[in-house]
């Protein structure tokens, strides 16, 4: 037994060596494999100076499928691979595949984020359906309840109303019944709903179809909803379950999906992408459009981008069936006014920063990194692009975030003339006391905390600390902005730039930019997003495995954008 134990104990110390050993041999190989990677080789040479090494051709079929596709080649297509795989032939083959919808799909989803929540397409209190088991453990998962008609007719904010039948007196009124915990509650209905080919249950109240509340409010309208008295109306379209919202987020991200991949395909141009005045719409988004938009306070969508007469007929289930429409407000520029763009960047200012990111390569970045006290007087200016610390950013990003300036904040309803003048004098009364009207208080300058707001009192607040410059922007919107960029070169150059990051997993260094800078102005002359793929795919930069392992240093002098 002795022998045993001695035995275990050798084994264990020899164990622990032999990990120790390990151990030690991995990290050496780490150190090692690190410092080869992140180091240049240790000769002297001259930037750019790798010897051009491109892929085998089986290799390049397998890397360029994988950029464009999302997948492999198949065995037999790897088998028959030869030079014609890494040609432009071969090239835009790859392109014009289906499966290519990948690569064009991804790039604009890195570009313009289309990832919206639930809350910033509808109002949950007003639209949004819950199952009673949301509030009852253990509950039906069947019968669907409303926040404030719960609220307001049932007493309580998450009171479903009971598992049993509803009922009717004489006169045609709801029977509700007191409970003990102070709710009163109604039976259920069954509906067929919209989103379905079954039937549900929902709370009577809910699955009312009213044409307006006892206030007079119209029930296609937030303030209608808000009473708790409308209902969902007929095949409760006014109202979203757990069901249907899935699809309504998926069809607004694939909107964006769809604009792009019509501007990547052959033969179109890619600079209209901001520019036209149309969308795609499918069957979820018109049924959106029609039904729930207008109840859309908070965010406020309040009308929807293509008029109701001018929505396709599409059934809600129909979610691969794309229609173009067009929109009905006057400043409508492609994907930087769609509705999924506007709801997810809620400011002026965010979209402003979003479009200057993406698609301009201009970053904001202060000269100086070290801020005044609080207490210093510049840094109680109220015009962002002269207080201290923030002037640098705001002095450029200003001028840009004008350009959305007739687009709500936090929604997406186009501030049209007609609907929202420069100035409303009711709005600047609002600073003189008395009741100030909620239109004021969301869009309009109706207080003025310092003197320098009085001057702009009663001007809608896109307006404020504006110089003629940004009021034409503010008129103009996103349109002038992408002819200027387009007009001077910096939009072509920025896409460029951005796939070529996409595409080479880096940023271009040392003689590569003067290339991109060719492939940018014959982009900007073709607006073919195509071709421009095609040339970025042929580029040493990415056909080179040495280019991509071992980027070679920025010449010296050179500026590092194009």
């Amino acid at each position: 037994m002795n022998r045993f134990r001695s035995l275990a104990r050798a084994l264990d110390r020899a164990t622990a060596l032999t990990g120790a050993l390990s151990c030690a041999l991995s990290c050496a190989l780490s150190c090692a494999l690190s410092l080869a990677l992140s180091a240049p080789p240790t000769r002297a040479q001259p930037a750019d100076a790798h010897e051009p090494a491109p892929l085998d051709a089986r290799r390049a079929l397998r890397r360029l499928t994988l950029d464009l596709w999302g997948e492999p080649p198949t065995e037999e297509a790897l088998r028959a691979a030869d030079a014609r795989a890494v040609s432009r032939e071969g090239v835009y083959a790859l392109l014009d595949d289906p499966r290519a919808a990948y690569w064009a799909r991804r790039f604009h989803e890195d570009a313009l984020w289309p990832a919206l929540e639930l809350g910033d397409v509808i109002s949950p209190a007003i639209s949004l359906l819950f199952p009673a088991s949301f509030y009852e453990a253990g509950g039906d998962g069947e019968r669907l309840f409303a926040l404030l008609p719960a609220l307001y007719r049932r007493g309580g904010l998450f009171v479903p109303c009971l598992d049993e039948p509803a009922a009717w007196d004489e006169e045609g009124r709801l029977i509700f019944e007191e409970l003990p915990d102070g709710t009163r509650r109604e039976g259920y209905v069954w509906a067929r709903p919209y989103w379905a080919d079954r039937d549900v249950k929902v709370c009577a109240v809910e699955a009312q179809a009213l044409e307006q509340s006892p206030g007079g409010a119209r029930c296609d309208s937030a303030e209608g909803l808000a009473s708790g008295y409308c209902g969902c109306g007929a095949a409760l379209e006014r109202c979203v379950s757990f069901e249907s919202a899935p699809a309504l987020l998926e069809s607004f991200r694939a909107q964006v999906t769809e604009l792009a991949l019509a501007h990547a395909a052959e033969g179109a141009r890619y600079d209209e992408l901001f520019t036209r005045p149309d969308e795609p719409v499918n069957g979820p988004l018109a049924h959106y459009y029609r039904h729930l938009a207008t109840a859309a306070i908070d965010p406020v969508v309040a009308r929807a981008p293509v008029a109701p007469a001018d929505l396709p007929a599409l059934e809600f289930s129909e979610r691969a069936r794309w229609v173009w429409a067009r929109r009905a407000g006057p400043r409508e520029s492609g994907v930087l006014t769609s509705l999924p763009f506007l709801l997810r960047f809620q400011t002026g200012r965010a979209r402003a920063h979003r479009v200057a990111s993406a698609l301009l390569c201009e970053s904001f970045v202060a000269r100086s990194g070290v801020l005044p006290s609080p207490e210093d007087a510049c840094s109680q200016e109220p015009n962002l692009r002269a207080r201290c610390g923030c002037a640098d950013c705001h002095a450029r990003l200003e001028p840009l975030a004008a350009h959305w300036g007739r687009f709500a904040d936090a929604g997406s309803l186009s501030l049209t003339e007609d609907a929202f003048p420069a100035f409303r004098a009711d709005c600047a009364a609002c600073a003189r006391g008395g009741e100030c009207p909620d239109l004021c208080r969301r869009f309009y300058v109706w207080e003025a905390p310092t003197p320098a707001h009085a001057p702009y009192l009663g001007l809608l607040a896109a307006y404020q600390w504006r110089d003629a410059a940004e009021v034409a922007a503010v008129e103009e919107g996103p349109r002038a902005l992408v002819e200027r960029a387009r007009a001077d070169g910096r939009l072509s150059q920025c896409v460029a730039r951005r796939l070529f990051e996409r595409l080479v997993g880096r940023a271009p260094v040392g003689s590569e930019w003067p290339r991109l800078r060719a492939h940018a102005a014959a982009f900007g002359e073709s607006w073919s997003l195509r071709d421009l793929a095609a040339d970025l795919l042929l580029d040493p930069a990415y056909t080179t495995p040495s280019a991509a392992l071992w980027p070679p240093a920025a010449s010296a002098g050179e500026e590092p954008a194009p």
